[in-house]
Order: structure tokens, then C-alpha cells, then sequence
């Protein structure tokens, strides 16, 4: 655990430091770096992620509301407080994310992460733009809490970054939703569609899979 976590630091000093052009394979390979090593630490913790997670979270936003308040550059200013509305965002996600884990077996939440795990193991393993783009936001994040001690043209590009790669975000997953929700409508339907059917009506259904 504490191998994985200052392996995640050096990934987003060298992707701070660096500065990956979009798209390019640099950026693809610390991408990739980032979400393996997140993944390496879910496993160590399993739903406990999700705990320290939130630890995480807290003293990151008490710091940009404290940066925010006591500053008197202006850019640096906006910069604290874009960041706290994507550190805002990242904890609304989060809790979204764990609400549907929490509530699982413990051994299907730690399959469902072994997966993750194994497909983002591969070298060659694609980014969708999807994915590409929740990662890119991460990473961005992570630059900016790290930038807070930094100059404030430092922080303001990370923070707008991070910013506004909340709301790509957002609307990506605003848009899961609906589908999500017709998913679960008609899996429902399904479950239920037999419930006023005979023993005739399916027997006569049953009849071309029976064999006879």
C-alpha cells in the first residue's frame, strides 16, 4: 500500500512536471501508470477505498478554502476556487461510485476490481476517449492539490484543467443515466414478463428447446 501510493505521487509530479501533450503516448503511458497504481491501492484496501478516499478528500478541500480565503492574488484566488469545485465534484462521483460498491458482496466488489485490474495490466492495453478523458481529468486533479503551494500561474493550469475536466465528466455521466436506467426498466420487464403466462402458454414457449 504505501509502495503503491508513493508510486502514485511520482506519477503525478513527473505528469505535472512534464506537462503530456492530449493524445499523445506520453500522456497514454502515465494514464495508464495513474490508473494502475489507483487500482493496485483499491486492492489493497477493497470498499475501504472508499474510506480513504474520503480522508483524502477532506483536508484537500479545507486546504483550497484555506488558500482561497487568506489570498490576495487574484488569479491565485480563482484558481483555489475552481479547484474546490472540482474537488467537489470528484466527491460527488466518489460517493456515487461507492454507493453502488458498498452495497455489493464483498467478493464481487474485489472481482469486479481483479478485472479492472487485469485489463489495465496489459502494455497495449487502448484508451477510449471515454476513459481517456476521466484519467486525463484525475491526473489534472491531482496536479492541481499538489500545485497549491506552487506560483499562481502554476496552479491556474492545473485548476482550470481539472475544472473544466469536471464537467466533461459530469456530462459523460449524465448521460450513462438515462441508458442506465432503461437497462434496469427493461431487465425488470424481462423478469417479470412470464408473470402472467399459464402453464400452456409455457410449456408451448418451452417447446422448440425440450427436444421433443
Amino acid at each position: 500500500m504505501r509502495e503503491a501510493a508513493s508510486r502514485l505521487d511520482e506519477v503525478v509530479q513527473e505528469y505535472r512536471r512534464t506537462r503530456p501533450a492530449e493524445g499523445s503516448d506520453d500522456e497514454q503511458r502515465l494514464l495508464l501508470d495513474l490508473a494502475r497504481t489507483s487500482v493496485a491501492i483499491m486492492e489493497a484496501l477493497g470498499t475501504g477505498f472508499f474510506a480513504f478516499a474520503r480522508e483524502q478528500l477532506d483536508p484537500a478541500l479545507w486546504s483550497a478554502w484555506k488558500h482561497e480565503m487568506e489570498g490576495v492574488d487574484e488569479v491565485k484566488k480563482f484558481a483555489v476556487h475552481q479547484l474546490g469545485r472540482a474537488l467537489e465534484s470528484f466527491g460527488v462521483i466518489l460517493e456515487a461510485v461507492a454507493r453502488d460498491l458498498e452495497g455489493l458482496p464483498p467478493e464481487v466488489a474485489e472481482r469486479l476490481t481483479s478485472v479492472n485490474s487485469a485489463l489495465l495490466l496489459r502494455a497495449d492495453a487502448p484508451l477510449d476517449a471515454d476513459t481517456r478523458q476521466f484519467l486525463r481529468w484525475e491526473a489534472d486533479l491531482a496536479a492541481a492539490v499538489a500545485s497549491v503551494d506552487a506560483d499562481a500561474q502554476e496552479l491556474a493550469h492545473w485548476a482550470t484543467r481539472a475544472s473544466r475536466g469536471a464537467r466533461f465528466v459530469q456530462a459523460q455521466l449524465a448521460g450513462l443515466l438515462p441508458r442506465r436506467e432503461r437497462g434496469d426498466r427493461l431487465l425488470r420487464e424481462a423478469q417479470r414478463s412470464w408473470d402472467d403466462w399459464d402453464d400452456e402458454e409455457i410449456r408451448e414457449e418451452l417447446r422448440p428447446w425440450d427436444g421433443d
